[in-house]
């Protein structure tokens, strides 16, 4: 445990958990990961562990915290390592990730924020594109358990472009439900939400299909805050900073508190 004395709690946890309970959090997930290898380093929210085999992974905490806060501390050491024992799963050995017929079926995409992948050795790994500004758009294996990147060892022996790969992978996203409302302000304009347990924000992607009737006369407005959450405004006048003030507590609330925070910005 000596690690955890060294690990201040970071200030973007401050307004979710106290300085015991973030304590506790690293406590337990040092007790399950060490059972698969070695914790390094833990710095900021983030713990860099090499497993048994030799791998490295770096976890971040962000979202196990935000899932924390509705739960019981007696119930911490079952939900930290159920949290964690995905990511030993080997529900991958199942497929022959090399064989695009095998895999075609459960390739999908996930838009992260463009620092998630820090502790990549080289971004060149991963497929991506840019959809909105400081996130990425990878291309993912959406398994039951969890979600891992395709990555270009796997995709060179797939025989395509990653535009063709990207295309079918999107038809995938139209399969997951969506909650989707409208919310009427005051000021004359319209929110759409969409929320999903973890599919919100890779749904605009397909904006055309999946959100058209937020489309205004000049645009939309865009956030997906989370995963699990995104909103798009209609713009039909000359009144985005208004939109603006009247949605930032909301969506800057829905970052801070909610699993899966992506970004703030507006698109």
């Amino acid at each position: 445990m000596a690690l955890t004395k060294f690990e201040p709690l970071p200030p973007r946890y401050k307004h979710l958990i106290n300085e015991d309970q973030y304590i506790r959090v690293l406590e337990l997930a040092q007790d399950f990961l060490e059972q698969h290898g070695k914790v390094s380093k833990i710095e900021d929210g983030l713990i860099d562990f090499t497993a048994f085999e030799g791998s490295d992974q770096r976890f971040g905490l962000d979202n196990l915290i935000r899932n924390l806060l509705d739960e019981a501390p007696a119930s911490w050491p079952s939900s930290i390592n159920e949290h964690f024992s995905k990511f030993f799963s080997n529900v991958e050995l199942g497929f022959d990730l090399g064989n695009f017929e095998q895999i075609k079926d459960i390739i999908s995409i996930r838009v992260y924020p463009d620092n998630y992948f820090d502790s990549f050795n080289s971004i060149g790994d991963l497929i991506f594109k840019v959809d909105f500004e400081d996130t990425l758009s990878t291309l993912v294996f959406d398994y039951p358990d969890k979600f891992e990147p395709v990555l270009r060892e796997h995709f060179s022996k797939w025989n395509m472009s990653e535009e063709a790969a990207f295309q079918i992978a999107m038809k995938h996203l139209n399969q997951h439900e969506v909650q989707v409302g409208k919310k009427e302000f005051e000021n004359g304009f319209d929110q759409y939400s969409f929320f999903s347990s973890t599919y919100s924000a890779c749904i605009l992607l397909d904006f055309e299909r999946n959100a058209k009737m937020a489309k205004g006369k000049f645009g939309s407005l865009v956030n997906i805050p989370t995963h699990g959450s995104a909103f798009a405004v209609p713009i039909n006048r000359n009144n985005v900073p208004e939109i603006i003030g009247d949605i930032s507590d909301a969506i800057n609330k829905f970052y801070d508190e909610d699993p899966g925070p992506i970004t703030t910005n507006y698109y």
